[in-house]
């Protein structure tokens, strides 16, 4: 009988460092989104750095039960911390079809010794940080004057629990600088590989590396939620929020909360849950971007908007364990020294990197086109704001609440009352209209009305009426009390980086990096893979390793040589 397993495998010429990557175990009851759980596989292309270097890291985004990719999240917070947990680069980025290859820059004055990388999902931070990917990494600053402890003897490289072996046939004999080879790989009988999420190529030089005993299954404590805090991001990066009485804590349910971004007014709404929090997608954009939040109807006195971190500020902190170089990590160590000195004497081989766009950012309302547009200049200058809706304004109205004035609309379409107008100026919801309808009509160039009932995300609104200042400057009042100014941190594309091509490069300028190629989204096994040598030498080692569904490795072993041209 067949074996009927779906695998993810990555391919390397290294024996690279992976991130613990937790496995189905027992499900926890409670809250249902504990059944929809997701784990991130993360590795690089090798485990000890230099100060100043990249790390190359791949990560993949996988259903826990299922391993396959994940449909839940397009977005992938990676951190670089030290040892005391204290976070250095954070990075939100945009994934494809569940998976990313980027970098992380190390910066020239990190001392030395271990850091982590650890990853994770807006979805996953409703849980515990156990099933976070974490990534420990060795660096070494060439300028750190305290001197590094060296073991004498080797790091163990042995690899329990293989139960599929994947035959690999490296090119013969020694190979040659700035040439192409070929590297087969065949699979044993009955492994099937999964399409969708595919495996990788990694060729670079060998590195002493204990490879940890990754896939095993594991079972988690009870981790479940009484309710999900953060929604998962499946098509746009998002804002995620809570409305609460100061007094009390407690979440507000069913408010109507409005954020305008600053840079182009583009308005979004969304409306809390029953624990008060609320979620704002704003998909096509990238990077930061300052924005306005408030209220969208009157709110009580002690209700406040509160934003949330776009990453885990959680606390959190490695195990400690001792820094110690082995007398082949020293070697190796000495390696990356030497390579340095070299190019240092060389202009630099240029990187390619795919450029971060943005999609189109909206100019005009989100409402376009109003039903009717009232330019002020058409008009005589009235008394105030107040007298130019009453005489000039059709269905626009001003009544009063208490002790406030309030703008409404009169619209005759079915259950329009049900629902709040949106009173808007500049594209930034405002609650209290009194100041805005005593201004002089002169701060205003125009008024915007959407007459009808208007569905924007999840948010409706029986009709709209939006002031535009002359100067877009809120017309010189104050933002509103209830109101909060904040920049959400929205994903980025990754910078991918690009190997250099020896071919592109004079033959006079060495090419020295350690790593060669690394290529993901192979789809199918057995597979020859294309490589090509630049002018380093040394040993390489080839490593095919995966993961079955039942968490048993899947593992290929080679090795190649590359020497000077004869």
């Amino acid at each position: 009988m067949s074996l009927k397993t779906t695998y993810h495998l990555s391919l390397f010429l290294i024996f690279i460092p992976v991130a613990y990557l937790p496995l189905p175990g027992q499900e926890p009851a409670g809250f249902p989104a504990s059944s929809f759980r997701e784990t991130v596989w993360l590795q690089s292309d090798r485990h000890i750095y230099l100060s100043g270097e990249e790390i190359w890291f791949n990560a993949k985004v996988l259903d826990r039960l299922t391993l396959q990719p994940s449909l839940l999240s397009r977005n992938l917070r990676v951190e670089l911390t030290d040892a005391a947990g204290n976070r250095l680069v954070r990075h939100n980025l945009v994934m494809d079809a569940g998976s990313l290859s980027a970098g992380i820059h190390l910066g020239p004055d990190l001392s030395t010794g271990w850091y982590y990388l650890r990853a994770y999902t807006n979805w996953m931070r409703n849980f515990d940080g156990l099933e976070y990917a974490v990534l420990p990494v060795k660096v070494v600053n060439p300028r750190d004057t305290r001197p590094v402890q060296s073991e004498t003897d080797t790091l163990p490289t042995g690899i329990p629990g293989i139960r599929y072996q994947v035959t690999l046939e490296p090119p013969p004999g020694d190979l040659k600088f700035r040439t192409q080879y070929q590297v087969k790989i065949q699979a044993p009988e009955g492994l099937r590989t999964n399409p969708p999420a595919g495996f990788s190529i990694l060729i670079a030089l060998n590195e002493p590396v204990t490879f940890p005993d990754l896939p095993i299954p594991v079972s988690y404590p009870d981790t479940t939620t009484e309710h999900i805090i953060y929604a998962p991001e499946t098509r746009s990066g998002l804002l995620t929020g809570r409305v609460s009485d100061q007094t009390t804590g407690t979440g507000i349910a069913k408010v109507p909360i409005g954020i305008t971004l600053l840079i182009s007014n583009q308005f979004e709404a969304a409306e809390t849950d029953a624990y008060g929090y609320f979620s704002i997608a704003l998909p096509g954009l990238h990077h930061s971007y300052d924005f306005i939040a408030n209220f969208i109807s009157q709110p009580e006195p002690d209700w406040t908007i509160t934003l949330l971190s776009a990453f885990d500020d959680r606390p959190w902190k490695p195990d400690e364990r001792g820094f110690r170089l082995s007398d082949r990590e020293l070697e190796y160590l000495k390696t990356l020294i030497r390579n340095r000195q070299i190019l240092s004497l060389f202009p630099p081989v240029s990187k390619e990197i795919n450029p971060m766009k943005d999609s189109v950012v909206p100019r005009k309302i989100f409402f376009d086109p109003p039903d009717r547009i009232i330019l002020t200049d058409n008009y005589v200058e009235l008394a105030n704001v107040r007298e130019l809706v009453y005489e000039v304004v059709p269905d626009v109205t001003v009544r009063k609440k208490g002790e406030n004035l309030a703008i409404s609309v009169y619209n005759s379409q079915p259950f329009a009352e049900g629902y709040p107008t949106l009173v808007l100026l500049d594209g930034i919801p405002i609650t209290r209209h009194n100041e805005l309808l005593e201004l002089p009509p002169s701060r205003i160039r125009s008024i915007e009305v959407k007459n009808k009932v208007y569905i924007h995300g999840n948010s409706i609104f029986s009709s709209i009426v939006n002031f535009v200042s002359r100067n877009a400057d809120f017309a010189g009042l104050k933002l509103p009390e209830t109101s909060v100014l904040g920049t959400v941190d929205l994903p980025e594309v990754p910078k991918y980086l690009s190997i250099p091509d020896p071919d592109s490069v004079s033959p006079s300028t060495p090419v020295i990096n350690t790593t060669l190629l690394w290529q993901t989204g192979i789809k199918k096994l057995p597979e020859t893979i294309s490589f090509k040598t630049n002018d380093l030498p040394g040993k390489f080692r080839i490593i095919v390793y995966g993961f079955a569904a039942d968490g048993a490795l899947v593992y290929g072993d080679g090795r190649v040589v590359v020497t000077r041209d004869p």
